[in-house]
């Protein structure tokens, strides 16, 4: 039995216009953004009856092996250095905190979860940096959102302490361009949430007319 792997549901031959339609039974259903290897030959043996396993040549397995010793080398050196700047500099633990902030809301973990692609691809193979719908992001889109609602939240903070840096007329100005920088970032991020859903454009912020209502038990058991 020969396994093709191809993207969608039909073959054509080239030079022809035959073309083959796959049974859905035989098709692979893809259930990550980036799946497996392993999944994809576990699919292909259950299949064919037959036991593949993919080849890892001497050479892949010790540079494998270096970069995970390396990662953590560099974990370890990182951690001590900044332990050692902490107690020296106290803006890094705001720093810190932030960049774990960002990295809290930015929704990785789904992303290590189901494939850390940090583009995608649309039907046509153009770049999708946003994926439609709450069930799924891409990693970039994460990142993305959650940086600009921490920026959006220190330019209101400079906006607000520049005054008591700088002369009235500089920090006038300064105030200003921050506050600016807030509001767009903000509006980046509703304009993200926007083209996922739809929702948010709607007057009053409720969901659009022709979504589903009623008693709780139409939520298809999502709600807590």
């Amino acid at each position: 039995m020969a396994v093709h792997l191809h993207e969608g549901s039909k073959l054509k031959h080239r030079k022809s216009s035959m073309e083959y339609r796959i049974p859905p039974a035989e098709t692979y259903h893809q259930t990550q953004l980036e799946p497996p290897v392993g999944e994809i030959l576990d699919w292909m043996n259950t299949k064919t009856g037959r036991h593949v396993e993919v080849y890892v040549s001497r050479h892949d397995r010790l540079m494998h092996t270096f970069k995970l010793a390396s990662l953590a080398v560099a974990a370890v050196a990182l951690l001590l250095y900044g332990l050692y700047a902490a107690r020296k500099w106290s803006i890094v633990c705001v720093i810190a905190a932030l960049f774990i902030e960002m990295i809290s809301t930015s929704g990785i973990f789904y992303n290590m979860l189901n494939g850390m692609v940090l583009v995608g691809k649309g039907r046509n193979g153009e770049p999708e940096y946003i994926m439609r719908g709450f069930r799924g992001q891409y990693l970039g889109e994460g990142l993305f959102c959650s940086s600009m609602m921490i920026v959006s939240g220190l330019s209101l903070l400079v906006a607000a302490r520049a005054p008591y840096w700088i002369n009235s007329r500089k920090s006038r100005f300064l105030s200003l361009a921050f506050l600016g920088l807030s509001l767009a970032s903000g509006w980046s991020v509703w304009q993200c949430y926007k083209y996922k859903t739809g929702m948010y454009s709607s007057p009053g912020w409720f969901p659009q007319p022709g979504a589903k209502h009623g008693s709780i038990r139409n939520d298809q058991g999502f709600s807590f």
